[in-house]
This record gives C-alpha cells, sequence and structure tokens, in this order.
C-alpha cells in the first residue's frame, strides 16, 4: 500500500491483488471479523466486475489482509496488453478475468481476457456472418494478426449464445439479438441453391453497406426490426426474426441480383426488405395504382449514386422502367408491370415481325426498345418468343432460308448441302420437307412442291401445254400477292392486313401494296393514319375501317367477323 501512494497509484482489488503476487505477499491470511469480511469490495463479495473500484486506506487494509492470492496469476492479454488475474489450472476463483479454463484461443493460442474478448465479439457480429456458411463457428479470431475463425466453444467452454448471455450489463439482450439475426440472415443464404460463394456474399456485403451509406437501404440490424418492436403471435410470444427465402425474380424479402464484378457480372444476395421507400407515391397512368418505390431520383442521379456496384440489379429492384429514361429522355409515369403486359401484347399483335416494333408506352414517345432492354422488362416467355424471333429474322436473311409454305405453319429451315465435302461440284435437290408440319415445297420456285416433275419441267410446262401448270399458277395468284419491296411472293395469314415481308422488311397494305410508312404514323398506338396515301382502288380508302382494327385471310372474311363481334 505504500509503494501504491509513493507512486501515485489509485488502490484497487486489482492493484493490491497484484502487488501481493508479485512481492511475494501470498502467505498468512489474518481472519477479520464478519462485519469486516462483509463490506463492500470484501474478499467475499470480490469479482472480476469489481476489481477496478477505488478503495480508501481500510478498504485496502481488508484486502492485503484477509485475501489470499495462492490460487491466482497474473496473465497479460493479448488484446489490451495488460496485466489481468486468472485463476491457476483446476481452481475456480470469482476474480478470474478469463472465461473457460484454457484462456487461449484455438487458432494461435493466445490469452485474451474476458472483457475483450466480448467487446470483439459484439462489435463483429453485425459484419463477421457473410461467410463460412454451413459452420457454426463463423467469429473471427481477435488477435491482430491472425483474424481465422475459430471455435468459440474450444476457447471457453461455452457457445457464442451463452457467452452473451453473461455479458452482464444492459446490452445484453440487444448482443443476443442481433446473434440470433446473423444466424437467421446465415440460415437463409445457406438454403440457397447453389450455394453463394464467399467472393459472392463479400461481394453483397460490400452492395449492401453501400446502399446503406447512401441512405437507401435501412441497416440489417437496424433496432425498428427488432424483435421486442414486433407483435405478440397467437400464443403470447414473440416469433422469431425470420428474413425469408431468396428468389430470382419478383418481389420478395430476398433476392438474388446481378452486380457488375472485374469485368464480368456476379449473382449476389440482395435483402429487399431493408430496401428504404419513398413516403409520397407515383401513381401510374396505365393501371392507376400508387407505386411506394426506392429513393432513387432520375436515371442519372440513380446512376451516380450506384457507382461502384453498377449491375442489372440496379433496375430489377425498381417497381418502375426507370432505365427507359436514359433513352427516352422523358419521365417514366408507368409501372414496369404495365411496361411487361405492354410489351407482350405488342409482340402478339405483330408476331414475327415484332422484335423490331416493340416501344415505349409513353404517349408521343414510340421510341423501339433495344435488347437489352427486352431483356430486363420483359418478362421471361416475352422475351424467349422476342429472342425466337430475332434468330428466325437472322435466318430469313440468309439466301439458303426458306419458310414453309402452309399457311398455318410457322415453321422455317435452311437448306443445306450435305455434299460439301464433294470436290465436284453437283446440283442441289431442290425438294424440301417441312419437319414440322409435313408440308412439301420447291426451294428454287417457292411453291409447293411439284410432284412427278424436276424443276426443268416444271419452267416448261408453259411450253409442252402441262394441265398443271395453270392449277399451280392460279393458286399462287388466289394464295399469294408479290412483296413491293423484293417481289417474293407472300402468302397472308389470320392477322391484321398491316404486312410485314419477313425477307426484306417492306411494310405495306395487303389490299393495295401501298407503303405503309405513307399510311401510319411513328406511334404505333396512334389510332389515326392518312387515308389518302392507300391507293385509289383499296377498299381502306373509302369504308372507314383501320386496317390493324381486323383481322382474317381475306377482307370479306375480317369484315363478316367485325359485324358479328358487333
Amino acid at each position: 500500500m505504500e509503494a501504491a501512494r509513493v507512486l501515485d497509484v489509485s488502490l484497487t482489488p486489482r492493484t493490491l491483488i497484484i502487488s501481493k503476487l508479485l512481492l511475494g505477499h501470498a502467505k498468512k491470511v489474518v481472519q477479520r471479523s464478519d462485519e469486516a469480511l462483509l463490506q463492500p469490495c470484501s474478499p467475499t463479495l470480490l469479482t472480476f466486475r469489481n476489481l477496478d473500484v477505488r478503495l480508501n486506506a481500510n478498504q485496502a487494509k481488508v484486502i492485503m489482509e484477509s485475501m489470499s492470492v495462492d490460487d491466482l496469476l497474473v496473465v497479460s492479454c493479448e488484446i489490451c496488453l495488460l496485466p489481468k488475474l486468472a485463476a491457476k489450472p483446476g481452481v475456480v476463483a470469482r476474480v478470474d478475468e478469463f472465461i473457460g479454463t484454457s484462456r487461449r484461443t484455438s487458432c494461435c493460442s493466445k490469452s485474451v481476457c474476458r472483457q475483450c474478448l466480448l467487446q470483439s465479439v459484439a462489435e463483429t457480429l453485425e459484419t463477421n456472418w457473410w461467410t463460412n456458411l454451413g459452420v457454426t463457428n463463423w467469429l473471427r479470431c481477435p488477435v491482430s494478426g491472425c483474424g481465422a475463425y475459430f471455435d468459440m466453444g474450444s476457447f471457453v467452454d461455452v457457445n457464442t449464445e451463452t457467452l452473451l448471455g453473461i455479458w452482464g450489463d444492459d446490452d445484453t439482450a440487444r448482443h443476443l439479438e442481433t446473434y440470433h439475426r446473423a444466424e437467421a440472415f446465415r440460415a437463409a443464404l445457406h438454403r440457397h441453391s447453389p450455394y453463394f460463394s464467399d467472393e459472392s456474399l463479400l461481394v453483397a456485403s460490400s452492395l449492401q453497406n453501400h446502399l446503406v451509406k447512401i441512405g437507401r437501404m435501412h441497416p440489417l440490424f437496424n433496432p425498428v426490426f427488432r424483435v421486442v418492436h414486433r407483435i405478440p403471435d397467437e400464443t403470447g410470444g414473440i416469433p422469431p426474426f425470420r428474413p425469408g427465402r431468396i428468389t430470382h425474380f419478383g418481389p420478395a424479402m430476398m433476392r438474388t441480383v446481378s452486380v457488375d464484378h472485374n469485368g464480368d457480372s456476379i449473382n449476389v444476395p440482395l435483402f429487399t426488405r431493408f430496401l428504404r421507400k419513398q413516403d409520397t407515391p407515383k401513381s401510374c397512368i396505365i393501371c392507376t395504382d400508387d407505386i411506394f418505390d426506392i429513393h432513387n431520383g432520375s436515371a442519372e442521379e440513380w446512376l451516380h449514386l450506384c457507382s461502384g456496384f453498377h449491375g442489372a440489379w440496379m433496375w430489377d429492384i425498381l417497381l418502375s422502367p426507370l432505365k427507359l429514361e436514359l433513352q427516352c429522355h422523358h419521365p417514366i409515369d408507368f409501372c414496369t408491370t404495365c411496361l411487361r403486359s405492354h410489351l407482350k401484347a405488342q409482340l402478339e399483335q405483330h408476331g414475327r415481325g415484332g422484335p423490331g416494333q416493340l416501344s415505349c408506352p409513353s404517349v408521343g414517345c414510340g421510341r423501339k426498345l433495344s435488347y437489352q432492354e427486352l431483356q430486363l422488362y420483359g418478362d421471361p416467355d416475352t422475351f424467349t418468343l422476342y429472342d425466337k424471333y430475332l434468330q428466325l429474322d437472322a435466318l430469313d436473311r440468309l439466301p439458303n432460308f426458306r419458310w414453309c409454305l402452309r399457311p398455318e405453319c410457322p415453321s422455317g429451315q435452311l437448306y443445306n448441302d450435305d455434299d460439301d465435302d464433294d470436290d465436284e461440284e453437283e446440283p442441289l435437290d431442290p425438294y424440301m420437307y417441312c419437319n414440322e408440319c409435313e408440308f412439301d415445297m420447291c426451294f428454287v420456285h417457292s411453291v409447293p412442291w411439284h410432284k412427278g416433275q424436276s424443276c426443268a419441267q416444271y419452267d416448261s410446262m408453259p411450253t409442252h401445254g402441262d394441265p398443271e401448270f395453270q392449277q399451280t399458277q392460279d393458286w399462287i395468284r388466289e394464295n399469294t400477292k408479290p412483296c413491293p419491296g423484293c417481289s417474293e411472293n407472300i402468302q397472308k395469314g389470320d392477322m391484321c392486313f398491316h404486312m410485314t415481308c419477313t425477307r426484306c422488311r417492306y411494310e405495306f397494305c395487303w389490299e393495295c401494296l401501298a407503303d405503309w410508312k405513307l399510311i401510319a404514323p411513328d406511334d404505333p398506338e396512334d389510332d389515326t393514319y392518312n387515308v389518302e396515301a392507300h391507293k385509289t382502288v383499296c377498299p381502306f380508302r373509302t369504308n372507314g375501317v383501320v386496317p390493324t382494327h381486323i383481322s382474317g385471310t381475306t377482307l370479306e372474311e375480317a369484315l363478316r367477323r367485325r359485324a358479328d363481334d358487333q
């Protein structure tokens, strides 16, 4: 005690016990009266929690005379580097400042005191849970330079939940809730198939920390989502926190999204439940529903806010198709759901010619959407059909591709030379057979197959007076019309009277072959059209009917359908 006073060191149980250990005062213990032993900070009441309280002279004297230190050791903590009290092996002491019998980490065998261990666990509960899924030891060693995952049980003889339960302060409930929520997040991620890689999870962690930083996401451990704020269930108990399942498409508490990463894209989980929504909704001009979207601003502002984390996710998570704003240059006043329905209806209306017709639904815009925009905003079935039509269009431009001539058949195929490896060039067999509907055709003449005749004989039929020649010509004349753009014979299907040549993409009126660009305005949704652009003999010039509003293989059939519907 005299040394402590001289060195101006506060008299505390810790300084007195350490001085007894270091100076060899662990000798005879004087028995004091019961009254003295029941004073605050007496040896009988002393624990690791009050080792640093200040003592007066009388209290210090009681400690020095009455407390035995034979079962104690002084051990330096690897984290705080302070001398700490530890019980000797096999001994239980209330002043032991370490947890567990080994006192050492299982990874680097360093001694870490109770206070430093608990503080490290509490500080990393919200950050270290992202990786090492499927195992219980997801906490990292607090020793500088180590950082390995270590088994808490082998270190402190208790699990993490028990460790947090003996914290002994007002934050115990908060720490336990944080731990339970981290475990729920980990379980949800672990259920996803295929498993997320640690690289993907680290990108997800960085992304969501960034969204929190820019104010577009609540922290995953925000107190507003704590158990104590939730309503009891029918049993009267508070239900556990459940983050939900991860999906690839549509609204959910969690979603798999695509983020640009190292020159490629990577799929990562995003806890969309925690995204901040606008307080004031926008109304969709199509369905009139209120849209509470994420706080994003304009498309340019959203791009800037997401700098460093660009990718399809930026637009996927929004309830309005904001990306269109970058090319349309007007506010987007409709929702993503209505855009999907619009694109599906347009593709169904235009059929194979649809890929070049799909446009922005905003009044007065009519901009044709790109492949990437269809991929982003079309539903899976619509985009699959759109992509198929694009492939068919590319095939149609090949000189050896032919569509099936059967009116009901949508198929086509390439006419391949099976003798490509022969040195001598031989004439190709002009006979074509549709694998879809079994229709026979002639590749050379683009007519139904002239059975029993070669192409040369078919060409000479007018000279030889073949009786079937006129029948074939009549069939072509009655069922087809030449495209004004490329003269290819075109047979009309059961759709409207606005035609698009599948070979040269020329658009025209089926009845008078007038150029459609002179008839219709740029906006495909506009019902007005230039009736004077039809040729004088065209029924659409005088009958007051819009060509795109009726459908049928002939005008008579289409008008009859229209009358029946009315």
